[in-house]
């Protein structure tokens, strides 16, 4: 079993690395012209018809434009005024031609002063809207936590995340996982790394919770107490979510109302016990744990956000989309289909206004329209 996850993590890896030397595609390129907000008329782009059928991230800007981060293509910007669409001027393109350090793209945000960041395969390249660079980073052991600062995941086949405090990139490898010494004598030594971060959270207590692709969830207390008691970090290293099960990662991290976190694949759900420094180091008082939503005959669930509603929707790879109701401990399905084939999804967005976005494999972007998921249309 353990043999059989390393090599399905080794292939997710060797997938998650495709480069710009992927095929681009025919997108009709055109030279920009300054149409984004704030973008300065000299920064080069290309205007396009179409975007990638291959989309791993979506993101909202402040001003409500919406970016698409492709799997080898590059980013696409859409400004989704009237105006621009019936212009045909509505796609921009950046691309490693336009100083993107990679086309495969695996995370973008924005900070307060509207400045964005594109993670991708080859590192942070922040976008100020007249050039796009490469974020140089620190490997530092200094781990802290700001209300403003940035964090990105990097990818799978690094160790641990990267911290953005308006100056510095800061790279922080995670703390040693009790199971490293396990894996390393069930399967050996491999090429990616076990503490590869799939997805960053902070929850109400300004807590940074990271998913790790093998050693589960790892979370990091910034508080001054936690600090001086030398136990800033606790590892949730349940069966259900790492390599002893199988599992494909913890792709998705949320906190309910109750405090409680959900971490894919949500079988349970876990909540740290606040007993301050003098807490016991034995499991049962880091956290609790409880029953949480399906029972293992699911599609292993991915990603996880909460509506309006505190209403959870998780996407599977290959087996739709489920909505889980807590109020009345509800599951609703909702297959993502073309023909009869399910498609493989690889990321979900909720947008400002509530809006539920998938990306797709291999099929562009999937957008809710209040009954089922369809190929949203530009």
């Amino acid at each position: 079993m353990i043999y059989l996850f390393c090599i399905l993590t080794l292939l997710i890896s060797c997938h998650e690395q495709t480069t710009s030397e992927v095929t681009q595609g025919s997108f009709n390129n055109q030279p920009a012209t300054p149409i984004i907000p704030g973008v300065d008329e000299s920064v080069l782009g290309d205007i396009v018809q179409q975007i990638s059928d291959s989309i791993w991230v979506i993101f909202q800007d402040k001003d409500d434009h919406f970016w698409f981060g492709s799997n080898g293509h590059g980013v696409f910007h859409y400004d989704p005024s009237t105006t621009l669409r019936a212009s045909g001027k509505s796609f921009i393109r950046f691309s490693t031609k336009n100083g993107l350090s990679n086309d495969s793209i695996r995370e973008i945000q924005q900070d307060k002063a509207g400045n964005m960041y594109f993670s991708t395969m080859n590192g942070i390249c922040k976008f100020d809207g007249k050039t796009i660079g490469v974020l140089p980073d620190i490997l530092s052991t200094e781990w802290k936590s700001a209300p403003d600062d940035l964090w990105f995941k990097g990818n799978s086949i690094v160790n641990g995340v990267y911290r953005w405090d308006g100056q510095t990139l800061y790279h922080l490898k995670l703390p040693k996982s009790k199971l490293e010494d396990e894996l390393i004598l069930s399967a050996g030594h491999h090429s990616w790394s076990s503490y590869g971060v799939y997805t960053i959270y902070k929850d109400s207590k300004e807590n940074v919770w990271m998913g790790t692709n093998t050693f589960g969830a790892c979370r990091y207390d910034p508080s001054a107490e936690a600090k001086a008691s030398g136990k800033s970090f606790t590892w949730i290293s349940e069966k259900e979510i790492t390599f002893q099960h199988d599992a494909f990662g913890v792709r998705g991290i949320i906190e309910d109302q109750d405090g409680w976190m959900w971490l894919t694949n949500t079988l349970f759900r876990y909540k740290i016990i606040d007993g301050g420094p003098n807490r016991k180091e034995d499991a049962g008082n880091i956290f609790k744990k409880e029953k949480g939503i399906g029972n293992g005959d699911c599609d292993y669930f991915q990603y996880i956000v909460k509506d309006e509603k505190s209403r959870f929707w998780i996407s599977t790879y290959t087996g739709g989309v489920w909505q889980y109701d807590p109020s009345g401990k509800k599951m609703s399905y909702y297959p993502v289909m073309k023909g009869n084939a399910q498609l493989p999804i690889v990321s979900l967005y909720q947008d400002k206004q509530g809006g539920l976005w998938l990306g797709m494999e291999k099929d562009g972007v999937y957008r809710f329209n209040g009954d089922k998921f369809e190929k949203f249309k530009f």
